[in-house]
């Protein structure tokens, strides 16, 4: 029973080894009869028309010669500059930027000067921190100072 099962499946494993053979056969002689004419080149310019081009070139960013204007529009500065920059925006720029400049200012005065940060390894290491004097620096910038002047510190607006 056990010669039968075995006889059988080396049977069927070489009925697939002669048809995979087969069809790789086949597969070669058809490339070989193939006609090089009616194979598309895709080297430069891609083998195709101008129109089908254009299209490519609208649906994928990918075939664009440039970034800049519309594909088969003129590909000048004016377009460009026309589109991309906005005038409008300027004041928008200027506040973010100003924005950005003046939260990158209040990272380096706590990095650099607040008293409860350690860049050095040796303070980090100290587990009691002993350091009223700086602590009082901190508490007694100006700008603080100038708002304990107010008459009325319960509210914060007067």
């Amino acid at each position: 029973m056990f010669l039968r099962f075995t006889v059988r499946c080396a049977a069927y494993a070489a009925s697939i080894i002669n048809m995979a053979h087969l069809i790789n056969r086949a597969a070669i002689a058809g490339v070989r009869r193939l006609n090089p004419a009616s194979v598309r080149c895709m080297s430069a310019g891609h083998g195709m028309s101008a129109a089908e081009e254009l299209s490519m070139q609208k649906l994928y960013p990918g075939y664009r010669a440039s970034w800049f204007g519309e594909p088969g529009a003129d590909q000048n500065w004016a377009g460009t500059k026309q589109r991309w920059v906005i005038v409008e925006a300027y004041p928008l720029f200027a506040a973010i930027g100003l924005g950005c400049g003046i939260c990158a200012l209040h990272l380096a005065r706590h990095l650099f000067f607040s008293p409860d940060v350690f860049l050095s390894k040796s303070n980090r290491g100290n587990a009691m921190i002993e350091n009223h004097k700086e602590g009082e620096n901190w508490k007694g910038n100006p700008l603080r100072i100038m708002g304990n002047l107010k008459s009325d510190k319960t509210d914060p607006f007067r």
